[in-house]
């Protein structure tokens, strides 16, 4: 029996694949995450109405974890489609210097801004809410947004 000898490049076509796979389900995970966190399209009517907002959606969403308040959150009010479009648009810095793959919507989008009322404890964190027409700078990942950097 004679013996094979398998090259790297011999296990690439069966490696690629898996690889690229293994690729798109973590850019996924991570736009969802993102969608989870800050996308609420079209925006919810909650109980108590407006000053409530944040609230409600910071709980549902379940946002505060631990021994903390999340000190603030920015919910946005536009679909998928436009939110993914921004990774289309030329990319600049980050907050963080070492990033560049950041974008700036061209145009202000509908936001609520959610800010923690100072003296706020979990369970009960509690927020002022702010809703707005703002531009917003979202990191990009495979194309699609994964963080909310501004």
């Amino acid at each position: 029996m004679a013996a094979t000898t398998k090259t790297p490049g011999h296990m690439l076509p069966q490696v690629l694949p898996l690889a690229l796979l293994l690729l798109a389900t973590c850019t996924f995970g991570q736009f969802a995450v993102f969608l989870q966190r800050h996308v609420d399209q079209p925006k919810s009517q909650v109980p108590g109405g407006p000053r409530q907002y944040c609230n409600v959606l910071m709980q549902r969403r379940r946002l505060n974890t631990g021994n903390h308040c999340k000190p603030l959150n920015t919910f946005i009010h536009e679909n998928q489609g436009a939110l993914v479009a921004l990774c289309r648009t030329p990319a600049g810095p980050c907050r963080n210097p070492k990033k560049k793959n950041c974008h700036r919507s061209p145009q202000r989008l509908n936001v609520t801004d959610c800010k923690v009322i100072p003296g706020s404890q979990p369970p009960n964190c509690r927020y002022h809410s702010l809703a707005q027409s703002r531009n917003i700078v979202v990191a990009c990942v495979g194309g699609q947004p994964v963080h909310l950097d501004g």
